[in-house]
C-alpha cells in the first residue's frame, strides 16, 4: 500500500513538471501567421543555446539548423502536407541592430517560385531579440552581383533594449 502511494505521488509530481514546461513553452512562444504587414511570424526552440554576452540566438548552430527542421517537418508530414507553394525557408544575410528603426533584410538567392511571390508568408526570429519586431512584408527581388536572384523586405525595429549584433532571420 505504500509503495502503491508512493508512485501516485511520484507519478503525479512528474506529471505536474511535464504539465509545467509544456505551458512554459507554449506562453514564450509568441506566433504571429505574416498576414497583417507589422505582424512577424515569430518561433522559439528550447533546444537553442542560451544567450551569453558573446553568442545570441543568432549565431547559434541550432538556430542555423532551424531551416532544415523546417523542411524535414515538411518532408516526413509533420507539418502537415504542404502546399504546392510552401516558401522557402531562407536565412537572410546578418543586420547588425544598432538603433530603433527600419533594417533592410535579404534573403536568398531564391528559386524562381519564390522569386514571384510578391509577400513573405512569414519569419522566425531568435527568441532573445532585444527589440520588438514590426514586418513590413512586401518583398521586392534584385539580381545580385554573382547574377542569383534575392528578396528584400523590411523589419522595423522598436523598443531596442540593447544591440543585437549579427540578426538572422528565417523567412518560410
Amino acid at each position: 500500500m505504500f509503495q502503491l502511494r508512493t508512485r501516485r505521488r511520484l507519478l503525479t509530481g512528474v506529471f505536474a513538471v511535464l504539465v509545467v514546461l509544456l505551458v512554459s513553452l507554449v506562453v514564450s512562444t509568441t506566433a504571429f501567421d505574416g498576414s497583417h504587414p507589422n505582424h512577424a511570424r515569430r518561433s522559439t526552440t528550447s533546444a537553442l543555446q542560451p544567450t551569453t554576452a558573446t553568442t545570441n540566438a543568432a549565431s547559434s548552430q541550432s538556430w542555423l539548423n532551424f531551416g532544415l527542421v523546417v523542411i524535414a517537418n515538411r518532408q516526413n508530414g509533420s507539418l502537415g502536407d504542404p502546399p504546392a507553394d510552401t516558401f522557402g525557408p531562407y536565412l537572410s544575410q546578418p543586420v547588425d541592430i544598432t538603433a530603433n528603426g527600419t533594417y533592410s533584410i535579404i534573403i536568398g538567392p531564391l528559386s524562381v517560385a519564390d522569386a514571384q511571390v510578391p509577400v513573405i508568408p512569414g519569419l522566425h526570429l531568435p527568441y532573445d531579440v532585444t527589440f520588438t519586431p514590426g514586418l513590413n512584408a512586401q518583398m521586392t527581388t534584385f539580381t545580385g552581383s554573382d547574377g542569383q536572384t534575392y528578396g528584400e523586405f523590411s523589419l522595423t525595429v522598436s523598443d531596442l533594449t540593447a544591440p543585437y549584433n549579427g540578426l538572422t532571420v528565417w523567412a518560410d
